[in-house]
């Protein structure tokens, strides 16, 4: 699946330059896109809602996008849809945006703010992307007035709360069909530790178990549960395109590399041990290609994590967007953080890995 990178996505002429202020609600960032496009923020995390101030400059074709989270960074569970504000000229914006229904954020819990500028209606044609924190310690007024906000066509930085995503498995069907991640409803006064606070909620087994997709930090939903050291383990990752020339012109012209990393030893690419598929039209009716590379099992009990990074020598459409040298998207990046237990079974077998080289094929 194609996303939007997980790190600051640079265009060709993109130049950026940074203040972080003394408040832990303020961040003052000013990026450059086109020569001209501004954006500074100031993030407060309120109870039920956000207030963000922007301020900038926007040049025609761009707009400000917006997304909060639970917790520290953009990986939890999003309180906000992703959110275009509209904006153009000189501008002094305070869009108030409400949590998703039912959504609470208790005192002193943190919250993080994602704040793009993309192509008005395109939001994964990321120009620069930054984050903010705050701990929920009470609301403010907005410094400025109200403005249209929508909620975001395409690609969105994250699911709302309830969102399950649906990662197509490269054997047929999707997996996790029996992981719920959504959280349990929850009072706003609540006696004893909240399910949602609870760092191993979602860890369930899955039904497709040891599938390892290399982008579940950004789907919620895609995590590969609860992982035993007796299980094969699989990383796979996908592309998808209206047509089956497309695809081909992906495989032709991009160029991965996928690093596994472990507590231990350090980040390995083993990209040549990738296997690819043929091309299948899929249930949505694009055409995909599927990349899986076989770990095998036997991995010690710790904490790992997979990430990808792909190029194009040339560049391509999907017959949605444009990639390439010369494109807004000229790479892409994901990740996925997982852990392997010990088995419940009393198998008691000597490991494979995590070594240096990796054990595998």
């Amino acid at each position: 699946m194609k996303k939007p990178i997980l790190i600051i996505l640079l265009l060709a002429s993109l130049v950026f330059s940074g203040l972080v202020a003394a408040q832990d609600t303020t961040t003052d960032t000013t990026t450059d896109v086109g020569d001209s496009s501004t954006v500074a923020w100031y993030f407060v995390a309120c109870e039920t809602s956000a207030v963000i101030d922007l301020s900038g400059f926007m040049e025609a074709g761009y707009d400000v996008y917006v997304q909060v989270f639970r917790e520290i960074g953009t990986n939890n569970t999003a309180l906000t849809p992703l959110t275009q504000v509209s904006v153009s000229g000189d501008y002094q914006v305070s869009p108030l945006i409400n949590y998703t229904s039912g959504e609470i954020l208790a005192t002193g819990q943190f919250a993080t703010a994602e704040i793009r500028i993309a192509r008005e209606g395109n939001p994964a044609t990321i120009a620069f992307s930054g984050t903010v924190n705050d701990t929920q310690d009470g609301c403010i007024s907005p410094s400025y007035g109200s403005v249209d906000t929508t909620i975001a066509d395409g690609e969105t930085s994250g699911l709302t709360a309830g969102q399950v995503a649906q990662i197509y498995s490269p054997f047929g069907g999707i997996i996790n069909g029996n992981i719920v991640s959504e959280l349990p409803s929850e009072s706003i006064v609540q006696l004893g530790a909240r399910p949602s606070l609870n760092p191993f909620f979602g860890q369930q087994r899955s039904n497709t178990y040891g599938m390892i997709f290399a982008e579940c930090d950004r789907y919620p939903g895609s995590e590969p549960g609860l992982l035993y050291d007796t299980d094969g383990l699989t990383v796979f990752w996908s592309w998808f395109a209206k047509t089956e020339e497309q695809v081909e012109d992906h495989i032709r012209e991009s160029r991965y590399q996928l690093w596994l990393n472990s507590e231990s030893y350090p980040s390995q690419n083993i990209i040549q041990y990738a296997s690819r598929s043929p091309i299948q039209q899929r249930e949505d009716g694009n055409y995909w290609v599927f990349y899986t590379i076989n770990l095998g099992d036997r991995w010690a009990p710790g904490e790992y994590s997979v990430g990808y990074r792909v190029e194009w020598a040339n560049n391509i459409s999907d017959g949605y967007e444009e990639f390439g040298p010369t494109t807004a998207t000229n790479f892409l990046e994901g990740s996925c953080q997982f852990q392997v237990s010990g088995n419940p079974y009393g198998v008691d077998e000597p490991y494979q890995n995590p070594n240096y080289p990796l054990n595998l094929g």
